[in-house]
């Protein structure tokens, strides 16, 4: 658990305040540690080497340096391994959540865990998917990952020597024949894959639950596979993210092995009057995003509640409904005027 104290250590230093469903994780992987093989080997391997060979896509052209918090992820993500019932040796960690606040950089952590899992993963012939409500927000995971491959300098030569290749499909790496590819939320495309890798991105969004479709294929082929849904919370409900959120809080996943939820948010509306709360939802803040900036928005959303729905929603993580969804269709139909209604109050 070194990266787990490393984590703490940092937030005492910084004073980021953590949640009680992120006390409730920490307590799981402290009881995970006691049982499973340690992976220190392996996590310390991906976080250097990404800091050696990846690159900050927007604003400045910089190398990536990840956050202690983020460190943890990683170490949840890849930090422990099992034995299954054939004997072999495998990646414990199926399933990830990660509810966290806008601007958190989401997209480009993701992006490092597809590039370490195809080139690092010693996976043969393996796929990983980006997965997403439509196209265009399918791209964005995608085109973070092929940035990178003209970003960074290690990527270009293997880019310049075909060895990283962009093809009608997605993404290849030659050498280990792994592909990278995105798809929109549909679940009958989903049915009968065989991804090792899938990002579930922005998973608010979604009315229907296509995770099953994806992670079937994936848990009957594969023996190391992963699906990571990241959200950054939103205005949608009754769909995906509310299922996500309800099974991610609940005993049962506490005590189910091969699963991590990382749920960043308030625990109630009231703690958003503090802002040293708002690490809760944002344990990166400073860094990304900027206090600035999320100070302007706090303030901008002063006296407009559909302003502030979103705030709570997007920056601090609570399920929050849409005000332009208060009434439905239904709620608004015209019927028959009925005195009886009024008659029975007086």
């Amino acid at each position: 658990m070194y990266y787990l104290n490393k984590m703490l250590e940092y937030n005492k230093e910084n004073g980021i305040i953590i949640n009680k469903y992120i006390r409730k994780t920490i307590q799981k992987q402290i009881r995970i540690h006691n049982k499973y093989i340690y992976r220190y080997d392996r996590v310390t391997q991906a976080i250097e080497w990404i800091e050696d060979n990846f690159y900050l896509t927007t604003g400045n052209l910089m190398k990536i340096e990840l956050l202690p918090t983020q460190k943890w992820w990683y170490e949840l993500m890849l930090g422990y391994d099992m034995v299954d019932e054939k004997g072999v040796q495998v990646n414990l960690i199926n399933e990830i959540f990660l509810n966290l606040g806008r601007g958190s950089g989401k997209s480009s952590l993701m992006a490092t865990r597809v590039l370490n899992w195809m080139i690092l993963g010693g996976q043969y012939g393996g796929e990983s998917l980006v997965i997403a409500y439509d196209n265009t927000q399918a791209r964005h995971v995608f085109d973070q990952v092929r940035n990178q491959t003209e970003a960074s300098d290690t990527l270009r030569v293997y880019n310049e020597n075909k060895i990283f290749k962009s093809t009608k499909q997605g993404l290849e790496f030659t050498s280990f024949k792994t592909t990278f590819k995105k798809q929109t939320n549909d679940t009958l495309r989903a049915q009968g894959g065989n991804s090792s890798l899938n990002i579930f991105d922005e998973v608010h969004t979604y009315g229907e639950d296509i995770t099953e479709s994806v992670n079937k294929g994936s848990r009957q082929k594969q023996d190391n596979w992963q699906s990571i849904y990241i959200t950054s919370g939103g205005l949608k409900r009754d769909g995906l993210y509310d299922k996500l959120v309800e099974r991610f809080k609940s005993e049962e996943e506490f005590y189910n092995d091969r699963s991590f939820g990382l749920l960043y948010m308030l625990e109630n509306h009231e703690q958003v009057k503090d802002k040293k709360n708002w690490t809760m939802a944002l344990p990166l803040i400073g860094n990304v995003p900027k206090w600035s900036g999320v100070i302007e928005e706090y303030e901008l959303a002063q006296g407009d509640p559909a302003l502030q729905n979103k705030f709570l929603a997007f920056n601090m993580g609570l399920p929050m409904q849409d005000t332009a969804y208060y009434f439905t269709p239904q709620d608004t139909k015209l019927t028959d005027f009925n005195l009886s209604v009024f008659n029975k109050n007086r």
